[in-house]
């Protein structure tokens, strides 16, 4: 066979590089697994990342941008949820993503007082959200 009649072989796609998704910071020091309930349906690990008393509570993902899909944000806040059983939790926002620990870490360092403040101001309280529906036509000013 020569090679002008051989098939063309497509090589495979190259896996996504690596990175670390972000759910929350917490004050801990202790090293914690919350189980196998990382963003993306892959059963990857949710863990901690240390600096000085603070923890991220993290998931290796692919660097990617992940689609706001009820499923994505489900886990997002099931992992927040379940860290909250056992913590104060600092959320981040839906899709932060790094590339490695030490971002991660260093983000930590650089921002570290404005995070302790905001811990502490948060304390002991939970999130809600209100939606409210109203019939303009029915409101009596």
């Amino acid at each position: 066979m020569s090679a002008e009649t051989e098939p063309a072989v497509t090589p495979p796609a190259a896996p996504a590089p690596g990175g670390k998704y972000v759910y929350c910071i917490i004050e801990t020091r202790d090293s914690r697994s919350f189980g196998p309930i990382g963003i993306g349906g892959r059963g990857d690990d949710v863990y901690t990342v240390h600096y000085d008393g603070m923890a991220a509570v993290i998931s290796n993902t692919p660097i990617m941008v992940y689609d706001r899909t009820r499923e994505n944000v489900f886990a997002h806040e099931q992992v927040n949820e379940t860290v909250m059983r056992e913590f104060t939790v600092l959320p981040m926002a839906f899709g932060v993503l790094f590339r490695t620990e030490h971002d991660i870490i260093e983000l930590m360092r650089g921002t570290y007082d404005a995070l302790r403040d905001v811990l502490v101001k948060v304390q002991g309280k939970v999130e809600f959200g209100l939606k409210v529906n109203w019939d303009r036509e029915r409101m009596i000013l």
